[in-house]
């Protein structure tokens, strides 16, 4: 039996054989979902959970598949940059406007709600709306807690200061048990 020489156009090209990875069956084709829940705040190991997945496939993911690295630095940057406004408006203070509805709802005599024959509150013929400005005052602990991280240099709780001292150290010899004698006998004290 003569056996065949195998050349270039008779290779096939190899396939992947077996499943897919979830990276493409879990994790790609939910791209937007996984934006959505980072800019809500959830973390990684919840976001694992919903797809189904290890945590440690997540990370081996992250290494593997820029497209998944940038889709997390797009999201983490968004909810960053609202942190950081929130902690400066928390730190300078500032001004909100409220609308408050009330309720004018009539009194008897005795300044209990006015009942029908039924035994049922009347409802409020006029609602009154107050528009107020509330400025919120800045807040200490933000404010430290900025101050401690943007300026490091001035505001910090320890502060190190170096000093040199020249000082010889010797070592201490042991007294002889006739020098303690000596000292025995100079201290003793009369009863």
């Amino acid at each position: 039996m003569l056996s065949k020489k195998k050349n270039d156009t008779d290779k096939k090209v190899k396939e992947k054989v077996g499943r897919k990875s979830k990276y493409e069956t879990y994790v790609k084709i939910r791209f937007d979902e996984i934006l959505g829940w980072i800019k809500l705040g959830i973390i990684e190991a919840e976001i694992c959970s919903r797809l189904g997945i290890a945590v440690s496939s997540w990370e081996k993911y992250k290494t593997e598949f820029l497209e998944l690295t940038e889709l997390l630095k797009k999201g983490h940057a968004k909810i960053n940059n609202d942190v950081v406004n929130a902690l400066y408006k928390t730190c300078i203070g500032y001004i909100v406007d409220e609308t408050e509805v009330i309720n004018l709802v009539p009194l008897d005599k005795y300044g209990e709600p006015k009942k029908d024959n039924a035994g049922n509150i009347i409802k409020p013929k006029v609602a009154k709306i107050r528009k107020l400005t509330k400025h919120i005052l800045p807040n200490t602990t933000a404010l430290i807690f900025w101050l401690k991280n943007k300026l490091p240099g001035e505001f910090k709780d320890k502060h190190e200061h170096e000093i040199d001292l020249n000082i010889k150290v010797t070592k201490a010899r042991q007294p002889t048990p006739e020098e303690i004698e000596e000292c025995l006998s100079r201290n003793k004290i009369d009863e």
